[in-house]
């Protein structure tokens, strides 16, 4: 750890092994760590500042952003620090249809590198050099405050969700053999795909292992029962949508270890670390500014759907972006006594939600995943709500004896109790659960129509 985290290594070998990710990266980590240092007040005028200068950039550069502000007649100016930006938000699909126009124009082709989006289908992206530099930088601090930086880092990531186009070719040899970083590409929640990780955390040996909270807890879940022995590292980060209770207790249980959040967005990246007071996510603000809009109602308080404007990809801005994530939100001051801003869970994308015959929208993972933990037969399933009384349940499994009969049984039972009525089911086996074109493993799918505060349409 001292070795990785050595001045020598930040100043010198990082930077000269891969220079669009590392060049500065010392400098850059202290100017974080200055800005940690400062009053809340000077914080936020930095935030305002950042974001304004954004705005201002975004009309003066981006096509695309000079039509939006010209049509609703805004600038800068007009808005106020501490409420949402007054332009409309901007999605995948519009992304997609105005990629060339979003483009800033004061970068030159070669100061911008190319990403793929985390979208379905995966999008290729942009970000200008410097923004790519100071996302690395801010990882690497994010990393330090949660005690996993220069950690050998295991890192489970969906199958087509990965850098391409200008990414070094050194990068892999970087990530493995210096800084003891590996990624490993999950296309199936399935046996094949859970023995393979398995021999390779075991070869590897992590300090840290990282990934969707949900394909964490699958994965723990497969181990209990593989009969076999496996690597315990000192830290799990979940990422992507928030851990159930008993998620989180089961991936305690079985790696041994304390379980921590991170929110990713990978449309933009690493925006977020939880504190262990409040265990709530805050979103540093030298990296993002958060808006919140309605989306419905849970058991556990109102849910909203997460905005982001990322205040680093001058590039390609992305101002209001949709990041897809739904979340939940506690107004009251955190006890960590942070200011940043903070969500206290995130749900996931509004598309896991399910709706309760009350209306009431709840977080669909958590039931999947508590109403799976007796299977053993089944190795997969993919809940679908058609109708408010009306499930298709998608499972794959190898056995013939009844067993995984039993199982659904009970699977559909638990579920029945959490909606508290009859539901009706039709089933659906099929030899894998299949991710979608970005790698996404969907335990949960909402079909039913819904308005743009997350109820459903009344026909």
């Amino acid at each position: 750890m001292e070795r990785i985290m050595s001045g020598a290594y930040r100043k010198l070998l990082v930077p000269l092994c891969d220079p669009d990710q590392y060049r500065g990266l010392s400098a850059r980590l202290a100017e974080l760590e200055q800005f940690e240092t400062l009053h809340p007040q000077e914080q936020a005028a930095i935030l305002e500042q950042r974001t304004r200068s954004l705005l201002d950039h975004a009309y003066k550069t981006s096509p695309y952003y000079r039509l939006v502000f010209d049509e609703v007649r805004f600038r800068s100016v007009d808005w106020q620090y501490g409420q949402p930006i007054p332009l409309p938000e901007l999605n995948r699909e519009l992304l997609r249809a105005n990629m060339e126009s979003l483009c800033s124009r004061a970068f030159r082709p070669d100061e911008l590198r190319r990403f793929s989006s985390g979208g379905s289908p995966p999008t290729a992206m942009w970000r200008d050099v410097e923004a790519q530099r100071e996302k690395a930088a801010l990882e690497w601090h994010l990393n330090r405050l949660s005690g996993t930086a220069g950690a050998r880092i295991l890192e489970l990531r969906p199958a087509d969700r990965q850098q391409d186009g200008d990414m070094s070719s050194l990068r892999p040899t970087l990530q493995e053999r210096i800084q003891g970083r590996f990624n490993a590409l999950i296309r199936n929640a399935d046996d094949d795909t859970f023995w393979n990780l398995l021999r390779f955390m075991n070869r590897r040996k992590p300090e840290v292992l990282r990934g969707p909270a949900s394909l964490l807890a699958m994965f723990a879940e497969w181990l209990r029962g593989c009969g076999m022995a496996w690597h315990r590292p000192r830290r799990v980060i979940a990422t992507g949508e928030t851990p159930s209770p008993e998620s989180r207790q089961t991936v305690t249980e079985t790696f041994g270890c304390m379980v921590t959040r991170q929110y990713v967005c990978p449309d933009i990246g690493i925006l977020a670390t939880e504190c262990e007071q409040g265990e709530r996510l805050h979103f540093h603000p030298l990296s993002s500014y958060i808006s919140l809009a309605p989306a419905g109602q849970s058991s556990e308080g109102s849910i909203y759907r997460l905005i982001i404007t990322d205040l680093l990809n001058h590039g390609m801005p992305l101002i209001r972006y949709d990041s897809g994530d739904s979340v939940l939100f506690d107004e009251s001051p955190c006890p960590c006594g942070s200011w940043y801003p903070s969500v206290s869970a995130v749900l996931g994308p509004t598309i896991e939600n399910l709706i309760l015959p009350d209306g009431t929208v709840t977080a669909g993972v958590p039931i999947v995943t508590r109403a799976s933990r007796s299977f053993r037969s089944v190795h997969g399933v993919q809940l679908i709500q058609r109708a408010p009384d009306t499930m298709h349940l998608r499972f794959s499994s190898d056995d013939n004896s009844g067993a995984a009969d039993r199982e659904l049984g009970v699977f559909r039972k638990t579920i029945e109790d959490a909606f508290r009525i009859p539901l009706r089911w039709t089933l659906e086996r099929v030899a894998a659960i299949r991710g979608e074109t970005s790698g996404k493993v969907r335990a949960a799918v909402c079909e039913i129509p819904q308005d743009e505060h997350g109820r459903p349409l009344k026909h």
